[in-house]
């Protein structure tokens, strides 16, 4: 009985392999066609007069003229490089670059260079998945990790570690050049005030490119610590206008306007008051990945005006 059950156990396992290595042959076969069939997409829509941009899976990309196209491989012509044969199992994807990519000076401006920071507020634009942007400021420091697409976090603090804020952000590309971002600010005081905390949702648009662009948002929050409790509507206006290929004006702001409560000797005490911040910076481009700015401004808070000064270390990873 036992040889017998040995026997039986190797013949289901001999036809399961079987099927397995079938299946495994018809998917590789299904795969393989379906590759094809996307090759032949491309060879279809591609156009000799247009500029491309095709990306490898490795990540490497190459602007310029397709020439020719098989399914076996793409001849491009390259501005600097000349001809170049890339094979087509290595292409992730091939898409038309849009005259507005280039510069004044006709090299590409690729996407992925610029940060989504202006000071203090970031633009609806968000990250690519994987991607981390850290910014440093005589203030503290500051970064944004790219979960998804879509999807990011950002936490912020000072060089002393008060206060301590986080930031979860989901983004809406609504049409070309017109993005949105859903997201909620969670602030604590840390070791200095751990009895304050604030939470603050918030909705912002963003009219044009990660280059230049109009970002607007709004919020509405509550705050709570030392047995006071205010709300915190919550409105920004920022942009960002290129003037050279590596210099860029910028403008940065936000509008709070207070209403709460504490308990005082007497009792319950109501109050209205209101912070802002205007600043004006200018962003040089250091490299391809870096950037630098520096500028001034002001801080309103209830009756009293500061000076802000910006210096200002902008890094994509």
């Amino acid at each position: 009985m036992k040889r017998i059950r040995k026997v039986s156990l190797c013949t289901s396992f001999s036809y399961l392999s079987f099927v397995l290595i079938l299946f495994s042959v018809a998917g590789s076969a299904t795969v393989q066609e379906l590759q094809a069939q996307n090759t032949r997409t491309y060879i279809n829509q591609i156009d000799t007069n247009l500029t491309y941009k095709v990306t490898k899976h490795s990540g490497v990309f190459y602007i310029g003229y397709i020439l020719s196209m098989d399914e076996r491989e793409i001849l491009m012509l390259l501005p600097v490089r000349g001809r170049l044969v890339i094979p087509a199992h290595e292409i992730k994807s091939i898409e038309v670059v849009k005259e507005e990519e280039f510069d004044e000076y006709g090299e590409y401006l690729d996407p992925a260079e610029e940060v989504s920071h202006f000071v203090l507020n970031t633009n609806a634009l968000g990250l690519k998945k994987s991607e981390v942007e850290l910014g440093m400021s005589w203030v503290g420091p500051d970064v944004i990790f790219g979960l998804s697409d879509r999807k990011s976090i950002r936490v912020a603090t000072s060089w002393v570690g008060h206060p301590l804020m986080a930031t979860y952000s989901y983004q809406l590309p609504v049409a070309d050049k017109f993005n949105m971002t859903l997201g909620i600010m969670g602030a604590w005081g840390t070791w200095v005030s751990p009895e304050e905390s604030m939470v603050l949702p918030f909705a912002g648009m963003t009219l044009g490119t990660a280059r230049k662009n109009i970002t607007l948002t709004g919020g509405y929050g509550q705050f709570y610590g030392w047995g006071s409790h205010h709300y915190l509507p919550y409105f920004s206006f920022a942009g960002i206008l290129p003037v050279e290929r590596n210099w860029s004006l910028l403008v940065d702001s936000y509008l709070v306007r207070e209403k709460g409560f504490y308990w005082g000797s007497y009792g319950k005490v109501s109050y209205l008051d209101y912070q802002f911040m205007a600043v004006l910076a200018s962003r040089w481009t250091l490299s391809r990945t870096s950037h630098f700015q520096v500028g001034g401004g002001i801080l309103g808070v209830g009756n009293e005006l500061f000076p802000l000064p910006i210096v200002q270390y902008l890094k994509k990873f």
